[in-house]
This record gives C-alpha cells, structure tokens and sequence, in this order.
C-alpha cells in the first residue's frame, strides 16, 4: 500500500499540470485570433495607457487646439467679410473710387441687380477716370453691334473703298441712309445687309476691335463667333467716337436724335447724349456719350433687370457723381 502512494502522487501532478497546459493553450489561441480580427494601430498595450501627466497634457494639448481652430475659423470668416465688404455684399470685383464703389453697390442692392443681370463701365471724358462692373461678360448685345457696324462702313468709306450712295446687296437703299436708318432707327433688315456685305463673321468683330482698348486675354472666344459684346467693348466704342467727333459727324447727329426721352435721356433733361440702345427677350442695353459739363461715356448690359427705367437712373447717378 505504501509502495502505491506516490505513483498516485505522481499521476495527479501529472493530470493538473495535463490540464494547466491545455488552458495555456486555449488562451494562447484566443490571442491569435484576437490579433487576427483586430489590426494593430487599433490596439493598444496596457503597458501604453496614458499616465495622469499625459492625460493633463493632452487635455492641454486639446484645448489649444481647440484655440487655434476657433482663430483659425474666425480668421476665415473676417477674411470672407473683407472680401464681401469690398463691394459692399456685391458679388463680383468693381474697378472704381471708393466713392462709385459705395454709390453703385447701393443702387445695385436696390434693384436686386448682380454678375449674371448686369454689367456697366464708364469713363470720365475729361480725368480718365473709370469705373467698371463685370465689364469683361460677354452680353447678346442685340442691336448695339450696329454702333460699330456703321463706324467700320464710315472708315471705309473715308478710305474710298465705297461710297455713300452704294447700294449694298439685298437692299435698294443707298448707303448714306442705311446709316441712318441702322443708328437711328435701329432698323433691323439694313443692318443685317451692312453685316453681310462684310464677309466673314469672325473677320468682320475682328476688325472691330480698332474701336477698342481690350487685349486678346480680356476677350473671351465667343466674341468672335456670335453676336456678343462686353460692356467695356461699347463704353470705348462710344470714347472713340468722342475722341474722332470731326471724322463721323453723321454718325454722331444720327445718335443724339435716337430714342428721344428714353434710356440715357430719360432723367437728364436738356443734356446732349449720343446713344444706341439694344433690345430683345429680356435683354436691355445702351451706351453712348453724356455731353454734360464734364462729358462721359457709359455703357451698361442686362438681362430683365429693370430696362429703360433703370438704365435712365443709372446715367442720372453718374451724371450726378461726374459732377460733384
């Protein structure tokens, strides 16, 4: 009996230290496929926890950060309202005084005018000075192309290339009076045979820009293929009308009887103004020469923004403005 104790001592060792290593084993098990379902920057070691030092300096740290966000995002807002201030919440950039800048935003928030119903450029006659709003957007112009249509035929004509009394085809009128039909009047079938009896359309608004002052980098493609001017375009094609007076004097005397009453001259009385106007489908425009005591030109495009009406107030503003 004596004998048997310790082989009975011996297979119980043996037995718990069986079931010690298989638990060893299964926990074993358990981690690998823990590791195998968990990617390892999603764990983190208990040894890696962070100390209290750590968590009060990341606290720290957060906090700061949190500072430096709210600087951040407030630097942004006042850098929005410095843009939008610039132009008194108008949206697109303005070229002007200070001064036009403020009395043209006003008139503009007004009228609910803005970059895609609007667009206007002006130039003191006398200073050179010039104000500009979205005077780069390419407009259907209507019938203002017909300003520079009629000074192309004016040029011509002073070169000996034709003469007043040609009948262009598709008409049977004389030249001299599709002058003033088209400037006048604003008559459409003669202007469309000028045009016509030109050529090449893309010719015919290249040699157009003799008139005006943009380079290539201002003017968009689409000028040279559709019937679309800028409001710059026509603001300089009225100073260069200004400037050369004694070259076109039909041309001027034609413009300053057109459309007595309205546009320009609706609100300023008594003054000389050479304009040509343009309308079609909502779109409404005009430029011209203000002969006030200080001349100027001024040119304005848009689209169901107010018409004769406002473009009337709009020259009474600058009149006033080029005044003061």
């Amino acid at each position: 009996m004596t004998g048997k104790k310790p082989i009975v001592a011996a297979g119980i060792l043996l037995l718990l230290l069986g079931l010690t290593g298989c638990g060893a084993a299964v926990s074993s098990q358990g981690e690998s496929e823990e590791t195998e379902t968990v990617s390892s920057w999603e764990t983190i070691p208990e040894t890696e926890k962070p100390t209290e030092n750590d968590t009060e300096a990341g606290t720290e740290n957060a906090e700061e950060q949190e500072e430096n966000d709210d600087a951040l995002s407030g630097e942004l807002e006042e850098n929005a309202e410095v843009q939008v201030s610039e132009v008194s919440g108008i949206d697109g950039s303005m070229t002007g005084t200070k001064k036009a800048k403020e009395l043209v935003s006003a008139f503009m928030k007004d009228r609910g005018l803005n970059s895609g119903n609007f667009a206007v450029a002006y130039q003191n006659l006398v200073t050179g000075e010039v104000f500009y709003y979205n005077e780069l957007k390419q407009w259907d112009a209507c019938s203002t192309y017909k300003f520079p249509l009629n000074l192309l035929y004016y040029d011509m004509e002073a070169s000996g290339q034709i003469t007043g009394d040609t009948i262009l085809p598709g008409t049977q009128t004389p030249l001299s009076e599709c002058h003033h039909q088209s400037l006048e009047f604003s008559n459409n079938d003669l202007s469309e045979a000028m045009m016509d009896n030109l050529g090449s359309y893309d010719v015919v608004k290249q040699n157009m820009r003799r008139y005006f002052t943009l380079t290539d980098a201002e003017i968009d493609n689409s000028y040279y293929h559709h019937n679309y001017f800028c409001a710059r375009m026509m603001m300089d094609c009225a100073a260069y009308l200004y400037q050369h007076q004694n070259e076109y004097p039909d041309a001027l005397r034609y413009l300053e009887a057109a459309q007595p009453g309205e546009y320009f001259r609706t609100y300023l009385p008594g003054v000389t103004i050479a304009q040509k106007y343009g309308l079609r489908d909502g779109y409404n425009h005009n430029a011209g020469i203000v002969f006030a005591d200080t001349p100027f030109v001024l040119s304005v495009y848009s689209y169901q923004a107010g018409g004769n009406e406002m473009i009337g107030r709009l020259a009474e503003l600058f009149a006033q403005y080029t005044e003061e």
